[in-house]
């Protein structure tokens, strides 16, 4: 994943290790061209599945037109679905990306409950008790 002067060890330490469940995808199609551990742990597909197009149906890429030279898109709120049928709502954020030579999207998915405990985790802890 190239963004300019982007090194691939910084590619490997942003997207290979993040909690966060991440893909790229091609830009004209969709079709997953990578996908971090953190994203198969969440949708229980192997990363062969995801890379074989298996689980295209079960994630969410919308065909939302990003500027150029665009930052992350904040692109909302989307409903998915893991293997086992199970759905749950993730936030999913995108950017422009180049990989191995094609026009991709890296898609950033962060669960919604998971995005909630990280917004509790930096509230003040008088904060959350309760008063009766």
């Amino acid at each position: 994943l190239y963004n300019g002067h982007t090194e691939i060890e910084d590619y490997n330490m942003f997207f290979e290790k993040s909690a966060f469940a991440m893909l790229v995808v091609e830009a004209v199609n969709g079709h997953c061209l990578n996908v971090n551990n953190a994203a198969v742990e969440l949708f229980e597909f192997s990363k062969t599945e995801f890379l074989n197009g298996d689980a295209a149906t079960f994630y969410c890429t919308p065909n939302i037109v990003l500027p150029v030279n665009a930052t992350i898109l904040d692109g909302g709120i989307y409903n998915h679905k893991k293997k086992n049928g199970q759905r749950f709502c993730a936030h999913a954020y995108f950017k422009n990306a180049t990989f191995k030579h094609h026009q991709a999207r890296l898609v950033i998915l962060i669960e919604e409950t998971e995005k909630i405990s990280l917004a509790v985790k930096d509230i003040p802890r008088q904060e959350l008790t309760i008063q009766y």
